[in-house]
C-alpha cells in the first residue's frame, strides 16, 4: 500500500512477466524490463497528496538497523 502508485493518480502496466514453469507447470512471474513497464498518468484516480506521499517515500526508503542498503526507487 505504502508504494502503490495507484493512490497518486499513477497506473502501472508490465512490471512482471508471467510464465508457465516447464518441469513443475506452475505459472512463474519475473520482472520486467524497465524498457517495458508503462506508467499512465490518471490524475482522477488519485486519492493522496502529493506531499504525503512524497514524505512517505523519504521515510520508506530510510535504512533501518536491520537493512542499511537503500531500498530501489521505483521508476516512472
Amino acid at each position: 500500500m505504502l508504494r502503490n502508485e495507484a493512490y497518486v493518480g499513477v497506473i502501472v502496466y508490465g512490471r512482471n512477466n508471467f510464465m508457465q514453469d516447464l518441469e513443475t507447470g506452475n505459472r512463474v512471474s519475473r520482472p520486467a524490463e524497465v524498457d517495458n513497464i508503462v506508467h499512465r498518468d490518471r490524475p482522477e484516480l488519485q486519492i493522496v497528496d502529493d506531499e504525503l506521499w512524497n514524505s512517505v517515500q523519504i521515510v520508506w526508503r530510510r535504512p533501518t538497523r536491520s537493512t542499511r542498503k537503500m531500498r530501489p526507487t521505483p521508476a516512472h
